[in-house]
């Protein structure tokens, strides 16, 4: 009895004078570059059927005949179907000469509606509509006039100088030709006409960058936010604020021994309270640069030339208020637009960083020995102004220091009204451009 020998197309035995031996090739790694870079989906298909030969044993129970074990290597079918490795597209990603090459030279057939290509059409997750909608997508990036560059290496592009316009050229000799507001008037309305002017200016383009000798670089738009009742401020706005201030007052402050400073001081302080509190040897901290370089200013120096520093704090980030630091008694007053905000036992959280290291700077950064090293105390002031309408708190607490600083005078700090501060939140604002822009062009 003869058994057949049918096997699967892609399989045939050794002895198969139909299918003979494939050539060398086909069964060398060193192949053809087709067969080493097919797809999984074209490689030859093995057939794990054992081949049937005829056996004179067979099965005592169920007569059938077993076949024995082929030990004979697979063999390759060459007519499986050839991979060739063409590129699917042909991306000109750097600038090309004019007239402009096409970007996509194939498109697939969810892309050519007239499929003149001859092209099947492609699921959504095939990876010719993935490429596609990855090229449209940088074509209408690319597309856009000015993009946004981005390196991680070289330099950005530089900003263009700025060249004040006929409207800023009014302005400014509208400045040049009024005399400056006495220091003594701390609570006065701007002049319409120069309000208006400056107002005016400001808003016909808001986008106008200013780059300044002091370092404190901003827009049109960010001084009319200074203006603008109930608009919050951040630590910008406020070193702008102290900035002004302090070249503002500079005389009176020279003979009371005091600064205006940043609100850099405080959030440092606030920033380095993890690692004071685990140092062991507080006397042997090394100080951040940054806190250095701010106590050490040559000609404002604490304990010689300093005595007092007004500055602003800002609470849980959500609100401003003023510090008028005694370095030589240890004494805060906290200037607070908003009492009813935080209660005292918040208070002396918040302030707690500052007691337990304006001490330890003195000591051992400063190297003053005239006092001890008791802890800071502190006192918030009452009565003054409440900003309910809320919004206002940073310029709010620089008015108070500004008040501070004069020993209170009228309308006091209690005297304050919110139309009082629409009217100085417009005198900063014109204050902070004559003072802080003016300069970086005439």
């Amino acid at each position: 009895m003869k058994t057949s020998t049918e096997l699967s197309p892609l399989f045939t035995a050794v002895t198969s004078l139909k299918h003979p031996l494939p050539p060398a090739p086909a069964l060398s790694p060193q192949g053809s570059l087709s067969q080493q870079y097919a797809p999984i989906g074209t490689l030859p298909q093995f057939d794990a059927t054992p081949l049937n030969k005829p056996s004179s044993q067979s099965s005592p129970s169920h007569g059938l005949t077993l076949p024995e074990p082929d030990t004979a290597p697979p063999v390759y079918d060459s007519s499986a179907l050839l991979y060739s490795p063409i590129p699917l597209f042909n991306l000109h990603l750097l600038p090309q000469p004019h007239p402009p090459y096409p970007l996509i030279h194939y498109l697939p057939h969810h892309l050519d509606p007239t499929n003149k290509h001859g092209v099947g059409e492609a699921s959504d997750s095939s990876p010719d509509k993935t490429v596609c909608r990855v090229v449209d997508e940088l074509n209408a990036q690319t597309s856009v006039p000015e993009v946004c560059e981005l390196s991680d290496s070289s330099p950005a592009r530089k900003t263009k100088e700025h060249h004040p316009s006929e409207a800023e050229k009014v302005l400014a000799q509208t400045f040049l030709n009024r005399p400056d507001f006495p220091h003594y008037l701390l609570v006065t309305p701007p002049p319409e006409d120069l309000w208006d002017i400056f107002a005016k200016t400001m808003a016909t383009n808001k986008k106008i960058f200013h780059v300044t000798p002091s370092k404190l670089d901003f827009s049109n738009q960010f001084l009319l936010q200074f203006a603008t009742p109930s608009q919050w401020t951040d630590s910008l706005h406020m070193a702008v604020l102290m900035h002004m201030l302090d070249m503002h007052h500079k005389d009176v402050l020279q003979m009371e021994n005091a600064t205006f400073m940043p609100p850099t001081l405080t959030s440092l302080v606030q920033s380095k309270d993890r690692q004071f509190q685990a140092a062991v040897k507080k006397d042997k901290i090394r100080w951040d640069h940054r806190i250095s370089k701010l106590i050490l200013l040559p000609g404002k120096t604490w304990m010689k030339e300093v005595q007092k520093v007004y500055t602003p704090m800002i609470w849980a980030d959500r609100h401003w208020v003023g510090l008028a630091i005694d370095l030589r008694a240890g004494h805060v007053d906290i200037l607070d637009s908003l009492p009813s905000l935080y209660d005292e036992e918040d208070v002396q959280r918040f302030l707690r960083p500052i007691f337990q290291m304006l001490r330890y700077l003195i000591r051992y950064l400063v190297k003053n020995n005239s006092r001890d090293l008791s802890p800071f105390t502190c006192q918030r002031r009452t009565g003054t102004y409440e900003n309910t309408r809320s919004g206002d708190c940073g310029p709010v607490c620089a008015k108070f220091m500004e008040l501070h600083l004069f020993g209170d005078p009228y309308p006091h700090m209690s005297g304050l009204t919110d139309a009082m501060v629409d009217k100085f939140r417009q005198q900063y604002a014109i204050e902070a451009y004559k003072t802080i822009v003016l300069p970086a062009y005439y």
